[in-house]
């Protein structure tokens, strides 16, 4: 059908070109209408399938003056009295139609019924009109001939021919940088662009991010109006709120003209429950005496993809143990900063045997600003007492009393 419709529109604009310009009488004097089609505008500029608009015509009288003169006598029995006037001749418009040639294009009321203007007026030299027609265009992709009629008063009709285009390009979203999977404690900034593939200007755009299991920052971004082949980029921060995977779909919506569409884009992130920011034994001590006291180093590593802040290590354990100091705050920290933590260890009232003592870290991230802690790291030291000996004291003892007894032999030879 497109084809076909295409073929009819040339000739038929061929066909309207030529009749313009011929003189009705058939001479060679061409005569042209004093009233024709000086201007229009196309709302929207481009069409997409299924889109309502409008067309808006000025019709103008193109005569530079035009007047009748009329005299009036009136005769008495002794005087003759002659009265002149001048009036302008102004051109009358019987009606106004619009042509389609596409069974998908139409200009129809509310009511259903074709628009046309009956007698809109009488136009004089200079004078214009303007008129607005209803489109509603629902064909494939491709250009087509409208026609603009103007039924005069005793004149010269005129056929004013009207290309419209009609292209689907949309306007689409586009992923810069989203991850395939993301920690469930923090968040993250993701990349997208909103490009217009369209040969016109759209409005009111407005992206959307929609998912079950996920926080967006801000909710949505509204860019406005987009020239044609323009991009712009946006930013989300992303805060995942429980572990597994989840589809998160991004909407564009635009208006061309009055006609609001959506573009939709999916992508499947995981969330997975892991420590990004980690806590590291260093070292600790095996054996404490009951009485003395231990110190265990740690590493504070920042394995995330972004900063974060009110980084504090903190020593979770009972009343058995005292430990100093009571936390290390380290502030904030970088993307792979790496910071040292020390604890110096004293048991109390700790009994005999191994102890845990557990490590958590606490921090905040900058893209919520909401607080996290990591999983607890255990480090495992026995308690002893001070009489006791450890393992280590026995196997000294032991190479001191050798020691010992082969240096008396050797002085007894």
């Amino acid at each position: 059908m497109g084809r076909y419709t295409r073929y009819v529109s040339l000739w038929l604009l061929c066909t309207t070109l030529i009749l313009v310009s011929i003189n009705p009488a058939g001479g060679a004097t061409t005569t042209e209408p004093t009233v024709m089609v000086t201007n229009y505008t196309i709302d929207p500029a481009i069409f997409i399938p299924g889109d309502r608009g409008t067309l808006t015509v000025t019709i103008t009288n193109r005569e530079a003056s035009s007047s009748q003169t009329l005299t009036t006598t009136s005769t008495t029995s002794t005087t003759t009295t002659s009265t002149t006037s001048t009036s302008e001749i102004k051109t009358r418009i019987e009606d106004v139609r619009l042509y389609t040639y596409s069974r998908g294009i139409g200009s129809v009321r509310e009511d259903m019924k074709r628009v046309v203007y009956d007698k809109p007026g009488a136009l004089a030299p200079g004078e214009s009109i303007t008129l607005t027609f209803p489109l509603e265009v629902d064909v494939e992709d491709g250009r087509y001939l409208l026609e603009v009629r103007i039924a005069i008063e005793d004149g010269i009709n005129v056929r004013y021919p009207i290309l419209i285009t009609v292209d689907s390009s949309a306007v689409e979203p586009i992923l810069i940088d989203i991850p395939d999977e993301i920690s469930l404690k923090g968040s993250r900034v993701i990349q997208l662009a909103v490009a217009n593939t369209r040969a016109n200007r759209v409005k009111g755009v407005r992206i959307t991010p929609h998912a079950e299991n996920f926080e967006f920052t801000p909710e949505s971004i509204f860019i406005g109006e987009m020239k044609s082949n323009e991009k712009r980029r946006v930013n989300f921060t992303l805060t995942p709120l429980r572990p597994g995977s989840s589809t998160i779909t991004f909407n564009v919506e635009y208006r061309n003209g009055d006609n609001l569409h959506t573009v939709s884009l999916t992508r499947e992130v995981d969330v997975v429950d892991r420590d990004d920011l980690r806590v590291i034994l260093v070292s600790c001590p095996g054996v404490i005496p009951r009485g003395g006291s231990g110190k265990i180093e740690l590493d504070v590593a920042n394995g995330r993809s972004n900063d974060l802040s009110s980084v504090r290590v903190i020593p979770i354990h009972d009343e058995a143990f005292r430990i100093y100091p009571s936390e290390v705050f380290i502030g904030d920290m970088e993307q792979d900063d790496i910071f040292t933590a020390e604890f110096e260890i004293h048991p109390t009232t700790a009994a005999s045997g191994l102890e845990n003592i557990s490590f958590k870290a606490v921090f905040r991230d900058m893209g919520n600003d909401k607080l996290y802690e990591t999983n607890p790291l255990v480090a495992r030291i026995r308690i002893e007492e001070n009489g006791e000996d450890t393992p280590g004291f026995s196997i000294i003892s032991i190479l001191v009393a050798l020691f010992i007894a082969g240096f008396i032999i050797f002085r007894k030879r």
